[in-house]
């Protein structure tokens, strides 16, 4: 059970976090004092620290300083009544995994654990010899891969994966994602990483990515002006090998050059990667059983997954569990249906007005058409979602 210890100069305080912390299935204690914290770190190691800003004369990050001399690594979370720009940009420099606002909201905190210590509650998502993306650097809490900046600029490189065109530029990059240009340079610099590079590695990700569920070219994904670029490109990528599917992908993780495999934002798109991937084959396996899985822990059996992995990567790919499983009994309705000739709506008995308009709609198709009928106007999950893309890909839509 992983350790969290918590510092916060009012025991109320810290009484509250370790009720929520315990009842999310961590081991929790915590102090008043930095004192104390410095002599709790010395007889045993936490697996992550949750820090107050304030504390008393002191804050947490000189406590962060005293912590890092005495020989302490453990990662952190800082908590604050006193967010700013200036300090968020600090606390991240000095390695914070987040910047969670006062009053903390039970969910954003245990979603915040959740995420530092997902290399411990996912095993296959430790990314060593044995894990899905070959022989790439380990992912545990020290990774510090889901750190605030390093998971938004993966999110925002995966969802680049759904675009329609190669983002060539920041601009067109920005707009696919509803965001600015000065909020994406702004992430990358947090993050620690170029936006030129950042921008290349979203745009080589998709060509790769769609390269492998397609068959087709690499290059045929890149609207590059010159032979010089797509050389670049290529090259930093590590070229195109003799390979597809899914070891394509595999090839262009282990040597592109655009972001180092020590830096988070590399470690969280390898995550989300392999989250993506993993339910689609979930999702994908279990459009044809003898009957639907209503609830996760029956997907779990089914798979044989170790309890709450499936929940675990619902929270990587911000869906719900609800969601997720609404878009997989659709799915088995749709194929039960196909293969008794029933139509849709009968199969359902009921549901959401938009759910049964939508069956109405899959009824009156012809059955090559109905499962991406289907994908491409579910509402359950957006269009772009990287679970929701590799699901397509896994069923050949």
């Amino acid at each position: 059970m992983a350790s969290i210890l918590v510092v916060d100069d009012d025991r109320s305080s810290c009484e509250t976090f370790e009720r929520i912390l315990r009842l999310a299935g961590y081991e929790a204690s915590s102090t008043t004092t930095p004192d104390a914290a410095l002599a709790i770190t010395r007889e045993r190691s936490p697996d992550l620290l949750l820090l107050d800003y304030r504390l008393g004369n002191t804050t947490g990050l000189d406590l962060l300083r005293r912590l890092r001399v005495a020989g302490c690594q453990t990662p952190f979370i800082l908590v604050t009544a006193f967010a700013t720009t200036q300090l968020t940009v600090e606390a991240m420099r000095r390695g914070a995994l987040n910047v969670l606002d006062y009053p903390v909201d039970p969910n954003k905190l245990e979603n915040a654990v959740l995420e530092a210590m997902l290399g411990g509650v996912i095993p296959r998502l430790d990314l060593g010899e044995k894990g899905r993306f070959g022989s790439l650097s380990p992912l545990s809490v020290h990774s510090h891969a889901m750190g605030s900046a390093a998971d938004r600029l993966g999110r925002h490189i995966l969802r680049a994966c759904a675009a329609d065109q190669d983002l060539a530029s920041m601009g067109k990059w920005a707009a696919h994602n509803a965001a600015s240009r000065t909020s994406l340079y702004e992430i990358c610099w947090l993050a620690g990483v170029k936006g030129r590079d950042a921008r290349n590695f979203a745009r080589m990700c998709r060509a790769f990515r769609r390269a492998s569920w397609t068959g087709s070219s690499v290059e045929s994904f890149l609207v590059v002006g010159d032979r010089g670029t797509l050389k670049r490109l290529l090259d930093t990528s590590g070229n195109v090998p003799q390979a597809t599917g899914v070891h394509l992908m595999i090839h262009f993780l282990q040597h592109q050059q655009f972001v180092p495999k020590e830096n988070p934002v590399f470690l969280a798109v390898c995550l989300l990667l392999d989250a993506a991937d993993a339910w689609a084959r979930w999702a994908a396996g279990r459009c044809k059983p003898v009957s639907p899985l209503r609830v996760a822990e029956e997907w779990e059996a089914q798979n044989r997954l170790v309890p709450n992995r499936i929940l675990s990567t619902f929270r990587i790919l911000e869906i719900t569990s609800d969601d997720a499983l609404s878009v997989t009994h659709m799915l088995w309705v749709i194929r039960k249906a196909m293969a008794s000739g029933e139509p849709v709506g009968r199969i359902l008995k009921g549901g959401a007005q938009n759910v049964a308009n939508l069956a109405n709609q899959i009824d009156r198709l012809d059955e090559a058409e109905k499962v991406p009928y289907f994908l491409r106007h579910q509402s359950f999950i957006p269009t772009d979602n990287p679970g929701l893309q590799a699901l397509c890909a896994a069923m050949a839509v």
